[in-house]
């Protein structure tokens, strides 16, 4: 009994490791033949036998399949590490590149009262050619398409105040401010390179002694510091109408005009805290100067944070960006909209400052500025990603000054589009 009970054991034992082995061996041979025996591959080498068209096709197919799957892969795009679709970014890029306002867009106002200032006759060959700036504001013909892509088409340059010939506050802002003018141009420097690359366009600073500032060459972004005029708030101005006034020189005090620069673009003009500005197009819309302007007693920390706003909106970038609020592109500056009013928002009987104490009036009476309520976490101190992705958007070539939103969505949508590559 016991020996016939071995027997068995020994033969289930060997049945196993027959088995086994049979399962390797046919395993391998599987899989052996998986590798020598490439079905597609075999059924290429058959058909290109027969029909050296029809392969052609075949792999036109295979072409068109991996195409598909990268295309798919495409429609996510990785910016500073973040994942976003592709549709996302062109719908936030048609908010922050298209501006709802254009100045002064009713070319039936009556332009002969602006006239009527000290310099009563049109522009003069010899007033442009002792302010060439002039004809680029002054205008009420030859406006710019409304509601179109504005974007820099020549050398970038910049520079601090009105070009030469024009008020300056910076007697006036070194006085109270001492070191301002040099904190601007350090920080406008600081952010050149960052320009360069992202539009592949020259950028310089020009000095505010420079020769060029009295021809055609001059600073063509106006970074403006600024202690008193108009004021609403800490960040914002409103443009003076001189009808009626008697006016002043308009290549003297210039920021008094501002009202009658003919097709101006606003920044974020329903905002009561980013930094105020707006860019001035050509006919064909492409740019020919942006004006920023900033007042130094909002602190250093927070007069850099909107030099680099105005900067990277004086690129063409007027609006504020729905899907990063806190970027430089976004309403970063929330903190003190409580405390500033806007009469486009609050009305005019709310002026919030008429004009400020280098006026006469009584500093004490000045509603002091609140530095507690400036959040330094979110200050801009460059482009973020998403800054830059947006600014590379913009100067994609395939996307042209003069384009309205559809057209500019038909580009971004199309396949054979290079502006995400």
């Amino acid at each position: 009994m016991t020996a016939r009970v071995i027997l068995y054991t020994a033969i289930l034992l060997i049945c196993l490791i027959l088995g086994s082995f049979f399962h390797y061996v046919w395993s391998e041979r599987e899989d052996l033949f998986k590798k020598e025996f490439d079905p597609q591959r075999v059924i290429e080498e058959e058909i290109l036998k027969n029909d050296p068209v029809a392969i052609k096709e075949w792999r036109k197919m295979q072409r068109e399949d991996a195409a598909l799957k990268q295309k798919q892969k495409d429609f996510i795009l990785s910016i500073g590490g973040e994942n976003l679709p592709r549709s996302v970014l062109i719908a936030d890029f048609l908010n922050v590149a298209f501006s709802s306002k254009l100045w002064n867009e009713d070319t039936g106002q009556d332009y002969e009262m602006f006239l009527r200032t000290k310099e009563t006759q049109p522009l003069s060959s010899i007033l442009e050619k002792r302010y060439p700036w002039l004809r680029l504001l002054y205008r009420n013909d030859n406006l710019p398409k409304p509601y179109a892509l504005t974007k820099w088409d020549q050398k970038i340059t910049i520079g601090l105040d009105w070009p030469m010939g024009a008020f300056s506050h910076g007697r006036a802002v070194e006085e109270k401010f001492p070191g301002t003018y040099k904190m601007f141009e350090k920080q406008i420097k600081d952010i050149i390179p960052d320009i360069q690359r992202l539009t592949g366009l020259d950028v310089e600073f020009i000095a505010k002694n420079d020769p060029r500032e009295k021809t055609e060459e001059f600073a063509r972004i106006r970074v403006i510091p600024i202690i008193r005029t108009h004021l609403r708030n800490y960040f914002r101005f409103h443009r003076e109408n001189m009808y009626g006034r008697g006016g002043a020189s308009y290549s003297w005090h210039i920021d008094e005009h501002e009202y009658h620069f003919w097709g101006a673009v606003q920044f974020t003009p329903l905002s009561r805290t980013q930094v105020y500005g707006y860019l001035v197009p050509q006919e064909n819309n492409t740019l020919s100067m942006s004006v920023c302007r900033i007042i130094p007693a909002v602190g250093e920390k927070l007069a850099k944070a909107l030099i680099t706003e105005c900067l990277l909106r004086s690129l063409g970038l007027p609006e504020l960006s729905k899907q990063k609020p806190k970027d430089t592109l976004g309403e970063w500056n929330l903190s003190h909209t409580p405390d500033s009013l806007l009469p486009a928002l609050d009305g005019n009987e709310k002026a919030f400052l008429a004009r400020g104490p280098f006026y006469g009036i009584d500093e004490r009476t000045v509603h002091p500025f609140r530095s507690e309520l400036t959040d330094e976490d979110v200050l801009p101190k460059g482009f973020s990603a998403y800054d830059q992705a947006m600014v590379s958007l913009l100067y994609c070539p395939e996307l042209r000054s003069g384009m309205d939103k559809h057209q500019v969505l038909a580009v971004l949508l199309s396949d054979r589009s290079r502006c995400f590559r």
